[in-house]
C-alpha cells in the first residue's frame, strides 16, 4: 500500500523495481499457502513472472531510457501463460515453458547495463551480477521437481539473492542520485561561470567582514585590476584605492553590521566615479543585495556596471543642449548689439562731419577712440555670431591636405619659436565641402590654443589627417591637432567650448567657442581628449563629398 501511494512521486526505474519487490513480498507467502489451498495456484505461479519483468523495466528507467512496449507485452503473456498452465495442475510444465522468457528478461537487463563502455561502472557491474544471479536461481529452482522440497531447499538461496539484489539496487539509486546532484551542481557552476566570464558587468560577493570573497574576471577589463588582487580586500580599502568619488547615496561598509543594514533596507543602488589603473575616469553603477549562506552567515552580492559611455553621452547631450541654448541667446544678443553699434558708429561719423574745423581738432582723438572701440565690439559680435553658427559661409569643394600645406608658413608664424610643428599629410584624403577662410581660421585658432598650452621648452604640435568609413557606409574626413602641453582636468574639458570661459589671464573665451560654431556650420563634430600632464588632442570630423579622392589611411602625428 505504501509503495502504491509513493509510486507517483518516484522515478520510473525505481517505481518498477519497487513494484517487483511488492509482488515478491506477496508471492513468498502465497508459495506456502498454496500447499494447503491449491485454489491459489494460478495467482501464486502467475505472480512469479512479475519480478524479472519489473527488473528489466526498472533497468531501462535506471538508465534514463523509455521502457519498450514489448517488455510490457512480454510480462502480460508470461503472466497469463504461467498462471493458466499451473491452474490445470501442471506447475512444472508452466515453469519450464515460461522460464526462457524470465531468464531472457534478466539477461537483457544485464546486457543493457553494460552495452556501452561508459556504462561499465562498479554499480552497473554489481547490478548485472545480481540480475545474472536471479536468472541462475530461476533455472535452479525450476530444476527441483518436488514443490514442497522446492520451497524448503530454495528458500535460503532466494533470501540471499533477494537481499543482495535489494542492497545493490539501493546502492545503484543512491549512486545515481549523487551523480545527478553532482551533474546539476556542475551544470549550474558552468552556467554561472559562462555568465560571469562573458558578462560586461562585474559580479562580486562580500562576506560579513566586508571583504571580497568572489570577483568575476571582467574586473580586469573594467578596472585594470585582477581578481586575485581584489579577493580578501575590504571594500572600503578598495574604493579608497580607486580614488572613488560618490555620485549618489552613500553606503559605507565599515563594520560587519553594515551588511545587516542592507538586509534591513533591502536592495540598494549607488553611483561611483573611480579611476582605472591607467588613470582614466570610470563611472560605476553598483547594485547590491543580501542572502544567508548554508552556515547562516550573511553575505552581500553585487553587480558593478560600467556606465562610463552612458554618462559621457548624457554629459555630451547636456553640454550640446546648453551650447545650443547659449548659441541662440548669443546670436540674439549679437544681432541687437550690432544694431546698437551701427547707430553709435553712424552717429559718431556724422558728428565728426558736422563739427567745425576748430572743434574737430580738439575732439578728434576722442572720436577716433569711439570708432576704434566700435570696431573692436563689432569684432566680438562677429565672433559671437560665428560661435552661434549664424555667420553666412560660401561653401566649395576643399581638400584639407592642400589647405594645411598652404597654411603651413602662417601656422609657423603663429607658434613662432615656442614649439616644433610636425605635419603629416596624405594627398589621397577625400574632399570636404566648406569655406576656405573659415577652415583656415579654425586651424589657426587650434594651433594658437595648443601653443599657449605648451611647456617653455621642447614644445611639440602634431597635425594629421585621416579618413574612415562609418557603419552607414558614409565617409568622414578627420583632422587631429595634438600637443604635449599641460593637458586639462575633466572639469575644464566640460566647459572649454562655452563662450567667455577661459583659463588664460588675458583670454576672452571665444576662440574654441568660435571653432565649434564654424565646425557645426560645416556639419562637422569636434571632440577633445586630454589628461593633466599628458597634452591634448582635438579631433574634428567632416562629411566627405560625393566627388572625393580615394580614402587614405589614418596618419599618425
Amino acid at each position: 500500500l505504501c509503495i502504491v501511494i509513493l509510486t507517483p512521486l518516484l522515478p520510473t526505474g525505481l517505481r518498477f523495481w519497487l513494484w517487483g519487490w511488492a509482488v515478491t513480498l506477496i508471492t513468498g507467502p502465497l508459495q506456502v499457502v498454496v500447499l494447503d489451498y491449491p485454489e491459489f495456484m494460478f495467482l501464486a505461479q502467475a505472480l512469479g513472472v512479475v519480478f524479472p519483468i519489473c527488473m528489466l523495466a526498472g533497468t531501462y528507467g535506471f538508465l534514463n531510457r523509455p521502457v519498450p512496449t514489448w517488455v510490457l507485452w512480454l510480462g502480460i503473456i508470461a503472466f497469463l501463460l504461467r498462471g493458466s498452465i499451473a491452474a490445470v495442475d501442471q506447475v512444472m510444465l508452466a515453469r519450464v515453458i515460461v522460464l526462457p522468457l524470465e531468464v531472457s528478461a534478466l539477461l537483457v537487463a544485464a546486457w543493457q547495463l553494460l552495452r556501452t563502455p561508459e556504462q561499465i561502472k562498479p554499480v552497473n557491474i554489481a547490478l548485472c551480477a545480481v540480475m545474472a544471479g536471479v536468472a541462475v536461481m530461476e533455472v535452479w529452482d525450476t530444476s527441483i521437481n518436488d514443490q514442497t522440497r522446492q520451497t524448503i531447499v530454495s528458500g535460503i538461496p532466494w533470501a540471499i539473492i533477494y537481499a543482495a539484489t535489494g542492497a545493490v539496487q539501493l546502492w545503484a539509486w543512491l549512486d545515481k542520485s549523487r551523480r545527478e546532484r553532482s551533474a546539476t551542481l556542475r551544470s549550474a557552476q558552468e552556467r554561472f561561470d559562462a555568465l560571469a566570464n562573458h558578462a560586461d558587468d562585474i559580479i562580486v560577493e562580500i562576506n560579513s567582514r566586508a571583504e571580497f570573497v568572489y570577483v568575476s574576471p571582467n574586473c580586469l577589463k573594467v578596472l585594470g585590476i585582477s581578481t586575485q588582487e581584489m579577493i580578501g580586500t575590504r571594500i572600503d580599502e578598495f574604493m579608497e584605492r580607486l580614488s572613488a568619488e560618490h555620485q549618489g547615496e552613500q553606503f559605507k561598509f565599515e563594520h560587519p553590521e553594515s551588511l545587516k543594514k542592507i538586509a534591513e533596507a533591502g536592495p540598494y543602488g549607488t553611483l561611483y566615479k573611480v579611476r582605472h589603473r591607467d588613470g582614466s575616469p570610470r563611472f560605476l553603477e553598483i547594485t547590491a543585495s543580501h542572502y544567508f549562506n548554508s552556515q547562516g552567515e550573511i553575505r552581500a552580492v553585487g553587480v558593478v556596471r560600467d556606465i562610463t559611455r552612458r554618462v559621457k553621452d548624457e554629459q555630451s547631450n547636456l553640454s550640446r543642449q546648453k551650447l545650443e541654448s547659449l548659441g541662440t541667446m548669443s546670436a540674439g544678443i549679437a544681432h541687437d548689439f550690432r544694431n546698437l553699434l551701427t547707430t553709435i558708429r553712424g552717429s559718431t561719423e556724422l558728428l565728426q562731419l558736422d563739427l567745425p574745423p576748430s572743434e574737430a581738432a580738439r575732439v578728434d582723438t576722442h572720436i577716433a577712440n569711439i570708432l576704434s572701440a566700435s570696431d573692436q565690439a563689432a569684432g566680438l559680435t562677429d565672433q559671437l555670431l560665428t560661435y552661434a553658427g549664424k555667420t553666412p559661409l560660401v561653401m566649395s569643394e576643399i581638400g584639407l591636405s592642400d589647405l594645411i600645406a598652404d597654411s603651413e608658413p602662417l601656422l609657423k608664424t603663429v607658434i613662432a619659436d615656442r614649439a616644433h610643428l610636425y605635419i603629416n599629410l596624405d594627398k589621397e584624403i577625400p574632399f570636404i565641402r566648406g569655406n576656405r577662410v573659415a577652415l583656415q581660421q579654425v586651424l589657426i585658432n587650434l594651433i594658437t590654443n595648443a601653443a599657449e598650452a605648451l611647456p617653455e621648452q621642447d614644445g611639440k604640435i602634431w597635425i594629421s589627417l585621416f579618413a574612415q568609413q562609418g557603419e552607414n557606409g558614409k565617409i568622414t574626413v578627420g583632422l587631429k591637432v595634438t600637443d604635449n602641453g599641460r593637458g586639462m582636468e575633466e572639469s575644464t574639458k566640460t566647459h572649454i567650448f562655452e563662450p567667455f570661459y577661459t583659463t588664460k589671464f588675458a583670454g576672452r573665451g571665444l576662440g574654441l567657442a568660435a571653432i565649434q560654431g564654424l565646425v557645426t556650420a560645416h556639419n562637422g563634430q569636434i571632440s577633445v581628449d586630454s589628461f593633466p600632464g599628458q597634452g591634448a588632442t582635438f579631433t574634428l570630423t567632416f562629411p566627405a563629398t560625393s566627388q572625393s579622392r580615394a580614402v587614405g589611411q589614418g596618419l599618425g602625428g
